[in-house]
């Protein structure tokens, strides 16, 4: 999901933290919890460092109480166990992959598939929102959604309008 040169350009433009999307989004994030999955270390950091360099910025300009914004899961078990965390999880951002781990699991559609038994079982789970490759983006996006996703992107600033349009919807953080 994204490269290390896209995601350098977007921290490195004056302009990435003027951007409607990418601010409204890290007003959203502020007192928020979210997991961002994904196998690969380095897919991990680019998404802290994008999203939590976003928040700083908005900061900056309104303090509010530390906390952990942004928690990692790089296994699907790792994963499933943190949908349980306390405080809970208010979002989770998901790579879409196909077996891309060892296991073979390390997946969004296995997340999803997880999730979707948790609810039947009366437990809750926060929003999942897969950002995965542009590799049959439309199909696999048709197959997110039926899974129970709330969206399904390759791109930054579309990610940056679901973590809007999905915290946008949700209680005030306390």
């Amino acid at each position: 999901a994204g490269s290390r040169a896209t995601i350098d350009r977007l921290l490195e433009s004056p302009a990435h933290a003027s951007t409607r999307e990418l601010e409204m989004a890290a007003q959203l994030l502020r007192g928020r919890r979210v997991m961002w999955f994904d196998p690969s270390p380095a897919n991990n950091e680019l998404g802290r460092r994008l999203l939590t360099e976003a928040v700083r910025d908005v900061e900056e300009k309104v303090p509010s109480p530390a906390h952990e914004m942004l928690v990692e899961a790089t296994t699907l078990a790792d994963a499933v166990g943190r949908l349980d965390a306390d405080p809970p999880l208010d979002l989770v951002i998901s790579h879409w992959g196909h077996g891309q781990a060892p296991d073979g699991g390390a997946n969004g559609a296995a997340l999803l598939r997880a999730a979707a038994v948790r609810r039947a079982e009366g437990k809750g789970t926060p929003p999942i929102v897969i950002f995965g490759g542009a590799d049959f983006e439309a199909e696999n996006r048709r197959r997110a959604l039926g899974l129970g996703a709330l969206g399904f992107t390759s791109e930054w600033p579309v990610l940056m309008s679901l973590i809007e349009r999905t915290l946008g919807q949700s209680p005030e953080p306390r």
